[in-house]
């Protein structure tokens, strides 16, 4: 369980949390940084990676120092949630533009 903010905790969430997802119940809908996606679905299967869809979205998100970064576009991407096969819908933003992190 994560709280508060500690720039050194966050930084290192990022590194234990790669290609695992981030339970966040102050989220209203799931995003995703671009790093993030590219590396997640590079690390699929060929197979899996084929099933990986992507639109135009145009959502905001705001974090929680108030920052607002809007979506870059939305990934339909396949996962394992709890031993099933399933998809999850992530908005991806820019989070390297970030002025500080989360």
């Amino acid at each position: 369980m994560f709280t508060g903010f500690n720039k050194k905790s966050i930084m290192e969430l990022g590194v234990q949390a790669r290609n695992c997802a981030v339970l966040d119940s102050a989220c209203s809908s799931t995003v995703a940084g671009e790093m993030w996606m590219k590396s997640y679905v590079g690390s699929l299967s060929d197979e899996d990676r084929a099933k990986v869809t992507k639109e135009e979205s145009d959502k905001v998100f705001k974090f929680g120092g108030g920052e607002k970064l809007q979506s870059k576009s939305s990934y339909c991407i396949p996962v394992v949630l709890a031993g099933k096969d399933t998809f999850i819908r992530a908005d991806v933003v820019d989070s390297e533009d970030r002025k500080s992190t989360r």
